[in-house]
């Protein structure tokens, strides 16, 4: 939903082009579309994300992109027990971090509690803050 919602959030600006990918951290999903639950929800938000297919973090990864964004405490240690060097563990932050700084608050899964508009609603929060920062625009109106 995350990688949805910072797309959305980029589309709408004309002078904004940002390669935004998601990815889990095992590869017992590769290949598969997102959770029907998440699609759901997402589509009740204008942000159609059915044509996503999850992929595994690679190392890779550390390189091309500017920022790691990841959703709790396990990914977080999982992704940075990946890194090699400093400057790549600078770029992965819990995405609440940017709305919540130094509370490492989460977004939990809600793949087994179902509870996927509680965690879109801290998703949102924590792209737009994000978007928000790296842009410097302020779009409290809006709303995926």
């Amino acid at each position: 939903m995350a990688e949805g919602v910072l797309k959305k959030l980029t589309e709408e600006q004309q002078d904004i082009s940002w390669e935004v990918d998601s990815a889990g951290v095992g590869d017992w999903h590769t290949g598969s579309a997102p959770d029907h639950r998440a699609i759901r929800t997402a589509a009740r938000h204008g942000i159609d994300i059915s044509g996503q297919q999850a992929r595994t973090f690679q190392l890779d990864d550390f390189e091309y992109f500017d920022h790691i964004l990841v959703m709790d405490m396990d990914i977080l240690e999982s992704i940075v027990a990946k890194s090699q060097l400093a400057r790549h563990r600078e770029k992965v932050r819990l995405l609440l971090d940017f709305k919540y700084p130094d509370q490492q608050r989460i977004v939990p899964d809600p793949y087994f509690d179902g509870k996927f508009e509680q965690s879109y609603q801290l998703i949102y929060e924590g792209c737009l803050v994000f978007f928000q920062q790296l842009t410097h625009q302020d779009k409290k109106d809006y709303r995926p």
